[in-house]
C-alpha cells in the first residue's frame, strides 16, 4: 500500500494524507474572517461602556441626538460589513464547490504486463504520481518512457490519466503506484 505525505505548516514534519474506502481524498477546511473595526465602539471593559452610557444619560438633548445619529451610523457601517463578509464567504463556498472531487488510486501489478488506472478518460488537476514497493515504467500505449522508483514522486499537472500505462520496471518484482489529483 503506498502511503503520500505532505509538509505541516507548524513544524515543516511530513503528515500522512488519508484516503477515504472509494479512494476520495480527505479534505478539511476551515474560514475565518477579520472584521475591520474602524468606527466601531472603543471601549474597553464593560466600566468603559457604563461610562459612555452614563454620559449620554446625562447629555443635553442636541447631544443625544448627534449621538444618536452616529450610533446609527456605525450600526450601518456594521452591517455593511457582515454583508460583505457573507459575500465572501459564499465566494470561498462557491470556488472550493466548484473545484472538483479529489481522486486518490493505488494499484499493485500483479503481472508484468502494462496496465492503466482507468480505462475511460479521466481529466486530473495537479495529478501525481508515487511508487512503493518496486520500481515502475510509466508512458503511453505507444512506449514506455520513464521509470519512476520507490519512494519517488513524479507531478504530472492536468492529464487524462486513463492515456497512462504502467509496468513493472523489473520483471517479477510488481510495485505499487499511487495517483493523487483533483477530478476536473
Amino acid at each position: 500500500m503506498a502511503q503520500l505525505y505532505g509538509k505541516k505548516t507548524s513544524d515543516g514534519l511530513p503528515k500522512a494524507l488519508e484516503c477515504t474506502d472509494d479512494g476520495m481524498l480527505k479534505v478539511d477546511t476551515e474560514l475565518t474572517a477579520t472584521i475591520d473595526p474602524t468606527g466601531l465602539a472603543t471601549e474597553a471593559t464593560a466600566g468603559d461602556i457604563k461610562t459612555a452610557v452614563e454620559a449620554l444619560a446625562v447629555a443635553t438633548p442636541d447631544t443625544v441626538a448627534g449621538d444618536l445619529a452616529s450610533m446609527r451610523d456605525d450600526l450601518g457601517t456594521i452591517r455593511a460589513d457582515i454583508a460583505t463578509v457573507k459575500a465572501d464567504i459564499a465566494l470561498v463556498k462557491a470556488s472550493v464547490s466548484n473545484a472538483g472531487t479529489a481522486y486518490c488510486k493505488t494499484d499493485t501489478a500483479a503481472s508484468d504486463a502494462a496496465r492503466r488506472f482507468e480505462t475511460a478518460e479521466k481529466k486530473i488537476m495537479n495529478a501525481s504520481i508515487q511508487v512503493t514497493t518496486n520500481s515502475q515504467l510509466f508512458g503511453q500505449v505507444d512506449g514506455i518512457l520513464y521509470q519512476i522508483d520507490p519512494g519517488d514522486t513524479k507531478s504530472l499537472g492536468n492529464i487524462d490519466i486513463s492515456t497512462l500505462y504502467f509496468k513493472n520496471a523489473t520483471a517479477g518484482q510488481n510495485g505499487t503506484v499511487t495517483i493523487l489529483g483533483v477530478e476536473e
